[in-house]
């Protein structure tokens, strides 16, 4: 389904591109034409112009007001531009006529062109009678040249009637497309976008489900520490133990607990570089002791790419302060185990010694060392007994800690 849409959208889009660039390749030509037919309009009327010029300026050579040189440049002026549209002029930027009535009208005004180049001899006489023939010269090649204009603006009008209607054809067939690619391309994609969205929507209503109902402490936190994401139980730990509370986009370091800080940034620095990090630390928050297991675990995008860190917190108060007591009991227990085994056994070989003589029939002792003897045995009994009381003072101290 993926790649049949991604074909479709390839194919509309090229479509698209397609009908916008024969467009642009249309208008462009029929432009560049338009151009071309005005420029040769326009020395159509110049070459009218020219040629009443002339007719005038022969009449002002018969009157000596005006130098046969300056008449030749009018001439030369009017022939140039004669034979640019016959012919094309790349220096004046004009292409021939293309029309071949109107070519035809230049054609047949090339003897127009003739005959006041025949006039224009050195030592050819002008008089009265050749003004005349002149003036009717002129007058043909007028009408001639009107007609050329005429001819070239019906043209004109053609072709922008013509660009019209393949402008109006290209924007039905533009409109087609358009619609074409909407139902079968774009509609199709939209529904896919709006199902992977529903889909992505779910997968994390049931993620963040998930992770509400563990009893971790989970935080997803941004490589300038900002907070990017965190479950119920974050926030109610950092509420119960920061009176706080979580909001995405908030700055996590007021959250790191004051005892922990430069571990907390070192293991997220490394987790940054892609080391998971699984630690058991103390936290002092609100003047209670409590104890966490936490890990910093890198956080990838799908390029493979560090995108932050997840900062997990399990509460292990209980066991670990059961796991302390425990310590504490073996290593009072050893204790007491090397005072029975030292400090006990002193008095008590004494109490020993001393009650074998009393009771020993063989030995003969006298009363005052009886008395001295039983002096001696008070006194080791008294040790024995500050020696037991001690014992049982730490001993008590241990278990109802």
């Amino acid at each position: 389904m993926k790649y049949k849409l991604k074909n479709k959208y390839v194919v509309g889009v090229l479509l698209a591109v397609l009908v916008l660039t024969i467009n642009q390749l249309f208008i462009q030509f029929w432009l560049n034409k338009k151009h071309e037919s005005t420029k040769n309009i326009h020395l159509s009327v110049q070459q009218i112009v020219l040629s009443q010029q002339l007719n005038l300026e022969f009449i002002k050579l018969l009157n000596q007001e005006l130098s046969q040189k300056d008449l030749e440049k009018t001439f030369k002026d009017w022939q140039t531009i004669h034979f640019s549209l016959l012919n094309g002029d790349k220096s004046l930027g004009v292409n021939a006529v293309q029309n071949l009535d109107a070519r035809l009208g230049l054609l047949t005004s090339n003897r127009n062109v003739a005959l006041i180049k025949h006039y224009l001899k050195p030592n050819f006489k002008i008089d009265l009678k050749r003004i005349q023939a002149i003036s009717e010269n002129q007058a043909s090649f007028l009408v001639k040249m009107n007609q050329v204009i005429k001819i070239l603006e019906e043209e004109q009008d053609k072709d922008q009637q013509f660009v019209i209607m393949m402008e109006i054809l290209l924007a039905i067939l533009s409109v087609f497309i358009i619609a074409a690619e909407v139902i079968y391309v774009f509609q199709p994609i939209e529904k896919e976008l709006l199902k992977t969205i529903d889909e992505l929507e779910s997968s994390e209503s049931k993620l963040l489900a998930i992770l509400d109902s563990s009893t971790d402490s989970n935080i997803f936190i941004s490589p300038d520490l900002k907070i990017v994401n965190f479950n119920k139980s974050a926030q109610e730990d950092v509420l119960k133990y920061h009176n706080k509370q979580l909001t995405v986009g908030d700055d996590f370091r007021p959250f790191i607990a004051s005892s922990t800080k430069e571990a907390f940034y070192a293991f997220f620095n490394e987790a940054l570089n892609g080391k998971i990090t699984v630690k058991e630390t103390e936290v002092i928050a609100n003047g209670q002791s409590v104890w966490f297991k936490i890990r910093f675990f890198p956080v990838y995008d799908s390029h493979s790419k560090i995108i932050g860190v997840t900062f997990n917190a399990t509460s292990i108060d209980e066991v670990k302060k059961a796991e302390l007591k425990s310590n504490e009991q073996v290593a009072l227990l050893k204790r007491i185990a090397w005072e029975q085994s030292h400090l006990v056994r002193n008095p008590l070989s004494n109490i020993l010694g001393f009650t074998k003589i009393i009771l020993d029939k063989d030995y003969q002792i006298t009363e005052e060392e009886r008395n001295a003897f039983i002096e001696q045995l008070g006194e080791e009994a008294q040790k024995l007994d500050k020696v037991v009381k001690e014992i049982v003072r730490e001993a008590y101290y241990v278990y109802n800690k």
